[in-house]
């Protein structure tokens, strides 16, 4: 599935992949960054508690995990978008847990119409000039 971050970014969740539309700059994301964001898309703006997501993440696959590699995950995926200029995608609430920016629109696209995305692995360090491929089309729907 991909999805249209406000018209800057595409996250491929198959691929786990951040493209920056204008660019085509692409940056690869672990799998439980990839599951957690995808999981933040479709609850929308909907306050996620941490246990819910460390329960839905890990717990429920059998892994042990703790707040506080949630809190790595998610400063390094707010890191990621700021790259491609979304800095206020993720917010967190107090004491209670993190929601989408209701301001920021997100569509799921639902075909591929663009050539095909090379998989090789971009780290966040490198992203400034290398990784560049082309991402595949999506409008908001």
């Amino acid at each position: 599935m991909n999805y249209n971050i406000d018209d800057i970014v595409l996250f491929n969740a198959d691929l786990n992949t951040l493209t920056q539309t204008e660019t085509h700059e692409s940056i690869s994301l672990t799998l439980s960054q990839s599951l957690l964001l995808e999981l933040m898309l479709k609850s929308k703006s909907e306050i996620l508690s941490r246990d819910s997501i460390i329960d839905t993440l890990w717990h429920s696959h059998g892994i042990n995990s703790s707040g506080h590699t949630l809190n790595q995950y998610i400063s390094l995926l707010r890191r990621m978008f700021a790259h491609f200029g979304l800095n206020e995608l993720i917010i967190t609430i107090p004491r209670v847990g993190i929601r989408l920016n209701p301001d920021v629109r997100v569509s799921e696209c639902t075909e591929d119409r663009g050539p095909a995305v090379t998989t090789e692995r971009v780290e966040l360090s490198q992203a400034s000039g290398s990784g560049k491929r082309t991402a595949p089309p999506c409008g908001v729907i």
